[in-house]
């Protein structure tokens, strides 16, 4: 009986797939070499710069893989720490407890355009938040920050990819504004989860919003969305290790600097392999796919008579007026404000694409619009 339940499931997981545009994951099986090891406990307990006394752990490739990414980060070789979480989430609430250390009773301010996990991490660590006015695309209004500080000290989360438009804040003009504002000390962490590493690779150099010169104090990324992990996970990346380290007295594998005591081996191991097999190249060409599908997905929906924009070049979310019924129930997608969007991850065909746009085009004749809702200046 279980079996078959789990039979039915798996099928309708397998059809659910066929439709899945409208939010950031997405799935590729995995070798047989990586599930072999999902029969055996993988526990990457504590600190993540020691490895316990017992073998069944991945710590070595956890740190291993923090350097990579450090690399595309731009961290300096003596100016990088990290390790792998649970999900934006949690990287977003290591880069506000390291932020709350330095400056005990500063603000956070984060735009209105912020994922609501900053929000509650602000309320679970006891900070101040400060919503910052977001333009029509969710890019920061820096003016209003400027504005909004004012001598104060600020640790400011700046959005690398925000949820509904994959709007980018700029953080060297955050810190700019922090530096007309007076602020008496700063911290800057960006919520890289959705956007962060397709645009870290996509720059010349290190990105402005990564761990170098003018960039973040600290970054986090998801795992399940560019990169495909089938469960969610992420990486917290600063630029140096927590500023107190608890001291426990765990002969195991010493202080437990990172948030969890027992983290996933398996995330670790997972998203090492994912780097090592596809490579900085490769992982390019996964980027580039998805924006070449998001192109020609804007380009079908407005000749199709849906207006349709991105927020910037090399975003991979097309926004768009919330398609009427029943395209939102046969291809599930958020609706905020009359807005809707698909994001074109590397799992997302121009095949999938051309469905898509024949159902919005198909329900848009059933019932006609007396206005649709255009690109935003």
């Amino acid at each position: 009986m279980t079996d078959a339940l789990l039979a039915e499931r798996l099928l309708a997981l397998i059809a659910a797939e066929q439709t899945k545009v409208g939010f950031p994951g997405w799935s590729a099986p995995l070798p047989a070499v990586l599930t072999a090891f999902f029969a055996y406990e993988l526990n990457n307990y504590g600190d993540p710069g020691t490895d316990p006394v017992f073998a069944w752990h991945t710590k070595d490739l956890e740190r291993e893989l923090v350097g990579e990414l450090a690399d595309v980060f731009g961290a300096a070789p003596d100016q990088r720490w990290g390790y792998v979480t649970a999900g934006g989430g949690e990287g977003v609430l290591a880069g506000l407890w390291e932020a709350r250390r330095r400056h005990p009773g500063a603000r956070v301010y984060h735009s209105t355009a912020a994922h609501a996990s900053v929000a509650r991490a602000a309320d679970l660590l006891r900070m101040e938040a400060v919503a910052v006015p977001a333009g029509a695309r969710g890019e920061m209004d820096y003016p209003a920050l400027e504005r909004l500080v004012r001598g104060r000290p600020a640790i400011v989360l700046a959005t690398v990819g925000t949820t509904l438009t994959e709007a980018v804040d700029d953080v060297p003009r955050i810190r700019a504004a922090l530096h007309r504002a007076g602020a008496t000390g700063g911290y800057v962490h960006a919520d890289a989860a959705l956007a962060g590493l397709p645009l870290a690779l996509a720059s010349a150099g290190p990105p402005p919003f990564g761990l170098a010169g003018a960039g973040a104090d600290s970054v986090s990324i998801s795992g399940h969305k560019f990169l495909g992990v089938p469960f969610p996970c992420g990486v917290y990346l600063a630029r140096r290790g927590p500023g107190v380290a608890a001291d426990t007295g765990d002969l195991m594998c010493g202080a437990p600097d990172a948030l969890s005591s027992s983290r996933s081996g398996h995330a670790a191991l997972i998203l090492w392999y994912l780097l090592r097999r596809h490579g900085r190249d490769g992982l390019r060409e996964l980027a580039d796919r998805g924006r070449s599908t998001a192109e020609y997905a804007e380009r079908a929906l407005t000749a199709a008579g849906w207006p349709a924009w991105r927020a910037h070049p090399q975003a991979r979310t097309v926004v768009f007026a919330t398609p009427p019924h029943p395209v939102p129930l046969d291809w599930p997608m958020p609706s905020v404000g009359g807005l809707s969007h698909i994001v074109c991850t590397p799992g997302v065909t121009r095949a999938r694409i051309d469905l898509f746009v024949t159902a919005v085009a198909e329900a848009a004749h059933a019932q006609p619009r007396s206005e649709l809702v255009c690109q935003p200046n």
